[in-house]
């Protein structure tokens, strides 16, 4: 039986995502920073880069989200719920309530951005930067089609990154595609809970 208070299982959650930054910070502080010594701080500022048109940016963030939606919801009804939603995230959404994933997945999309879109992308490019973070999605190395998934997904993210130089931006759809997901996980990717 399971002693563990629920909102100590919250915690332990977000804090595990919000590792990411902690392995991320020290590339960015050593490898990014110094490549963009005049240029600031990248991903941090300015919130959009200079001469993107902020309702472009995010006109731009928006059809990135619908896409990532659409696609995995595309995903699991052609090939069934069963096939395509790992044990591990059907616990996940079970386990929590939408709003207890709130912090989880701002953390997510926080930590995992600055990691993989902010660094990765400064280091090793979008496409390397998408299969790393495909990489680090365990539950879905048993689901090609969803691990294909992440890999577009990573891929749109980057894109979206490389147009905006915006972290926040990217933040705010990878924690809205995460809500997005486990919503249809718990109504059986129905658009509706009747």
């Amino acid at each position: 039986m399971d002693t563990m208070p629920h909102w100590m299982k919250v915690l332990i959650q977000t804090a595990a995502e919000l590792a990411f930054a902690i392995v991320a910070l020290p590339l960015y502080v050593f490898l990014v920073l110094p490549k963009h010594a005049e240029g600031g701080l990248p991903g941090f500022s300015p919130v959009i880069a200079q001469g993107v048109n902020p309702l472009l940016a995010v006109v731009a963030a928006l059809g990135v989200l619908v896409a990532c939606i659409v696609m995995v919801f595309v995903l699991v009804r052609v090939f069934g719920r069963e096939r395509m939603v790992p044990k591990e995230v059907d616990q996940l959404a079970n386990e929590f309530s939408m709003l207890d994933l709130v912090p989880v997945y701002a953390a997510a999309g926080f930590a995992e951005e600055f990691l993989f879109r902010v660094v990765c992308v400064d280091l090793c490019g979008i496409i390397v930067a998408s299969l790393l973070f495909a990489a680090i999605h365990f539950a879905y190395w048993k689901h090609p089609l969803l691990l294909a998934d992440v890999v577009i997904v990573g891929l749109l993210l980057g894109a979206l990154y490389a147009f905006t130089q915006s972290l926040l931006l990217c933040a705010l759809v990878h924690f809205a595609y995460n809500l997005a997901v486990t919503y249809f996980t718990k109504t059986g990717f129905r658009l509706s809970t009747k």
